[in-house]
């Protein structure tokens, strides 16, 4: 508003009412800017630290069978697929309200607060060794488990083949060998 307003008969002083417009301003400005940093460094910095570490201890299991062995395989296909790239977004969106923040002359962030900000950034540079760890893991698994059920096809059909010489031998003397 200008500082005064002339009308026919008042002149009427704006002073006041620019203050206190310029006071309420500033005060949502601060409001605002508290909430950025509360989602930057509260939200959005643990929410990515706690996704990482969860990711990490879901892929740490060892598959003993194959059904385990598929579902390890899917999950860890869902990382790489939606769940890195959902972790790299909100990364990069934390930087982004952070530079805002840093260019904010009115916000004065506190040392403290950048730990949480330090972790989120060496969790998500963690996530592609924890992928990779995990299909070098999931690769050797899977040639165990492999190798473990052609072992038991083989015992199988040694043992299809061992009843069957049985029943021949039954059929040509008439009285199988006892086992």
């Amino acid at each position: 508003m200008p500082f005064e307003i002339r009308m026919n008969m008042f002149l009427i002083k704006c002073s006041d009412i620019n203050n206190s417009l310029c006071d309420e301003c500033e005060d949502i400005m601060q409001l605002i800017l508290d909430k950025v940093a509360t989602l930057v460094f509260t939200d959005w910095a643990t929410e990515i630290t706690a996704n990482v570490k969860s990711i990490n201890d879901q892929t740490q299991h060892k598959s003993t069978n194959s059904c385990e062995l598929v579902k390890h395989e899917k999950l860890l296909d869902e990382v790489k697929q939606t769940k890195q790239k959902s972790l790299m977004d909100t990364y990069n969106e934390l930087i982004e309200w952070l530079m805002m923040l840093n260019k904010n002359p009115k916000y004065k962030t506190p040392e403290d607060l950048f730990k949480s900000v330090q972790y989120a950034f060496k969790h998500v540079n963690m996530i592609n060794g924890i992928i990779d760890k995990s299909e070098n893991k999931l690769k050797q698994e899977r040639i165990d488990i492999e190798n473990a059920l052609m072992d038991q096809t083989k015992r199988f059909l040694t043992k299809i083949d061992e009843q069957k010489a049985a029943i021949n031998q039954f059929k040509d003397r008439g009285q199988a060998k006892p086992q």
